[in-house]
């Protein structure tokens, strides 16, 4: 098994802006609409009304922590 990096979790601003940065131009309900069909919660606030139902559930039920980042030994 190998080690976990002990880091928090970037917030939601910060994934959208280091999208950005590496040129990745997503609008904030695009990536929140990625990642209620991945299963993860999202703020409602970036959540448009058509989506809605589906992020109250998704928030409502969730019940993990968001993916580990592992550190893999080398092959």
């Amino acid at each position: 098994m190998s080690p976990l990096v002990d880091q928090p979790w970037s917030s939601f601003e910060q994934i959208l802006e280091r999208l950005h940065q590496s040129g990745v131009y997503l609008h904030a309900e695009q990536l929140a609409a990625f990642l209620l069909m991945h299963g993860l919660p999202v703020d409602l606030c970036y959540v448009d009304d058509r989506l809605r139902p589906k992020a109250e559930w998704v928030n409502r039920h969730y019940q993990g922590d968001m993916a580990r980042l592992e550190i893999l030994p080398p092959f």
